[in-house]
Protein backbone atom coordinates (compact mmCIF):
# COMPACT_ATOMS: atom_id res chain seq x y z
CA UNK A 1 0.00 0.00 0.00
CA UNK A 2 1.51 2.93 -1.39
CA UNK A 3 2.27 6.44 1.03
CA UNK A 4 -1.50 8.34 1.22
CA UNK A 5 -3.13 6.08 -0.49
CA UNK A 6 -5.89 5.80 1.65
CA UNK A 7 -5.95 9.57 2.56
CA UNK A 8 -8.86 11.43 3.46
CA UNK A 9 -11.13 8.32 2.56
CA UNK A 10 -14.73 7.95 3.20
CA UNK A 11 -15.28 4.61 3.98
CA UNK A 12 -18.53 3.10 3.90
CA UNK A 13 -18.25 0.71 6.62
CA UNK A 14 -16.87 1.20 9.98
CA UNK A 15 -14.25 -1.59 9.92
CA UNK A 16 -11.52 -1.63 7.44
CA UNK A 17 -9.35 -5.00 7.08
CA UNK A 18 -5.69 -4.59 5.81
CA UNK A 19 -5.63 -7.82 3.54
CA UNK A 20 -2.88 -10.83 4.87
CA UNK A 21 0.43 -10.19 2.52
CA UNK A 22 0.47 -6.74 3.46
CA UNK A 23 4.01 -5.99 5.59
CA UNK A 24 3.80 -2.54 6.26
CA UNK A 25 1.18 0.35 6.60
CA UNK A 26 3.32 3.32 4.64
CA UNK A 27 3.32 6.77 5.35
CA UNK A 28 0.09 8.80 6.05
CA UNK A 29 -1.96 5.43 4.25
CA UNK A 30 -5.01 6.14 6.21
CA UNK A 31 -4.71 10.06 7.73
CA UNK A 32 -7.91 11.79 7.80
CA UNK A 33 -9.74 8.53 6.88
CA UNK A 34 -13.07 7.83 8.18
CA UNK A 35 -13.30 4.69 9.62
CA UNK A 36 -13.95 3.55 13.12
CA UNK A 37 -11.90 0.37 13.62
CA UNK A 38 -9.02 -1.69 11.99
CA UNK A 39 -8.08 -5.05 11.83
CA UNK A 40 -4.49 -6.27 11.15
CA UNK A 41 -3.59 -9.60 9.08
CA UNK A 42 -0.61 -11.42 10.79
CA UNK A 43 1.35 -10.38 8.01
CA UNK A 44 2.01 -6.78 9.16
CA UNK A 45 5.10 -6.06 10.75
CA UNK A 46 5.42 -1.94 10.49
CA UNK A 47 2.58 0.61 10.81
CA UNK A 48 4.43 4.02 9.64
CA UNK A 49 4.58 7.75 10.27
CA UNK A 50 1.14 8.94 10.76
CA UNK A 51 -0.46 6.10 9.15
CA UNK A 52 -3.64 6.83 10.77
CA UNK A 53 -3.49 10.70 12.15
CA UNK A 54 -6.45 12.72 12.02
CA UNK A 55 -8.32 9.04 11.51
CA UNK A 56 -11.81 8.71 13.25
CA UNK A 57 -10.24 5.49 14.83
CA UNK A 58 -12.01 4.84 18.41
CA UNK A 59 -9.88 2.23 19.32
CA UNK A 60 -7.24 -0.18 17.94
CA UNK A 61 -5.85 -3.76 18.86
CA UNK A 62 -2.13 -3.97 17.71
CA UNK A 63 -1.24 -7.66 17.57
CA UNK A 64 2.27 -9.19 18.69
CA UNK A 65 3.62 -9.34 14.73
CA UNK A 66 3.81 -5.66 14.92
CA UNK A 67 7.37 -4.72 15.79
CA UNK A 68 7.52 -0.89 14.88
CA UNK A 69 5.33 2.11 14.68
CA UNK A 70 6.47 5.39 13.11
CA UNK A 71 5.87 9.29 14.72
CA UNK A 72 2.27 9.88 15.06
CA UNK A 73 1.02 7.26 13.90
CA UNK A 74 -2.19 6.99 15.69
CA UNK A 75 -2.34 10.42 16.66
CA UNK A 76 -6.09 10.40 16.48
CA UNK A 77 -8.42 12.86 18.17
CA UNK A 78 -11.76 10.26 18.43
CA UNK A 79 -9.62 7.43 20.02
CA UNK A 80 -10.72 6.29 23.55
CA UNK A 81 -8.06 2.95 23.99
CA UNK A 82 -5.32 0.73 22.57
CA UNK A 83 -4.43 -2.77 23.17
CA UNK A 84 -1.50 -4.47 22.55
CA UNK A 85 -1.41 -8.21 22.03
CA UNK A 86 2.75 -8.56 22.47
CA UNK A 87 4.98 -9.53 25.21
CA UNK A 88 7.45 -7.23 23.72
CA UNK A 89 6.94 -3.63 23.28
CA UNK A 90 7.78 -2.45 19.26
CA UNK A 91 9.83 0.10 18.86
CA UNK A 92 7.84 3.37 18.82
CA UNK A 93 8.54 6.96 17.39
CA UNK A 94 7.69 10.19 18.74
CA UNK A 95 4.19 10.68 20.35
CA UNK A 96 2.43 8.00 18.58
CA UNK A 97 -0.21 8.63 20.15
CA UNK A 98 -0.22 12.32 19.64
CA UNK A 99 0.67 14.88 21.82
CA UNK A 100 -2.51 15.10 23.77
CA UNK A 101 -2.60 11.17 24.19
CA UNK A 102 -2.62 11.75 28.26
CA UNK A 103 -4.88 14.88 28.33
CA UNK A 104 -7.76 13.34 25.88
CA UNK A 105 -7.94 10.25 28.33
CA UNK A 106 -6.55 7.77 25.96
CA UNK A 107 -5.88 4.71 28.30
CA UNK A 108 -3.18 2.06 27.02
CA UNK A 109 -3.84 -1.81 27.68
CA UNK A 110 -0.57 -4.20 27.58
CA UNK A 111 -0.36 -7.75 29.09
CA UNK A 112 0.24 -8.09 32.43
CA UNK A 113 3.93 -9.56 32.23
CA UNK A 114 4.69 -7.19 30.18
CA UNK A 115 3.56 -3.63 31.97
CA UNK A 116 6.90 -2.86 33.38
CA UNK A 117 8.19 -3.22 29.60
CA UNK A 118 5.26 -0.56 28.41
CA UNK A 119 5.79 1.51 30.84
CA UNK A 120 9.42 1.90 30.31
CA UNK A 121 9.50 1.44 26.37
CA UNK A 122 11.16 4.54 24.38
CA UNK A 123 8.02 7.23 23.01
CA UNK A 124 5.65 5.37 25.61
CA UNK A 125 6.74 7.04 28.70
CA UNK A 126 4.60 10.20 28.35
CA UNK A 127 1.62 7.91 28.52
CA UNK A 128 0.78 7.62 32.19
CA UNK A 129 -2.45 5.46 31.26
CA UNK A 130 -0.88 2.56 30.52
CA UNK A 131 -2.64 -0.41 32.14
CA UNK A 132 -2.92 -4.85 32.13
CA UNK A 133 -5.77 -5.99 30.22
CA UNK A 134 -5.40 -9.49 31.91
CA UNK A 135 -3.27 -11.65 34.76
CA UNK A 136 -1.59 -10.00 37.31
CA UNK A 137 1.41 -6.84 37.55
CA UNK A 138 4.58 -7.91 38.19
Amino acid sequence: IEAGAFSGCEAYASIITIPEGITSIAEDTFSNASFAYIEFPESVKEIGAGAFRGSRLKNVTIPENITSIGKEAFDCYEIDYVIFESMTPPSFGEDVFGIDGDTMGLDIYVPAAALNAYKSALGLEEYFNIHAFYGDAK
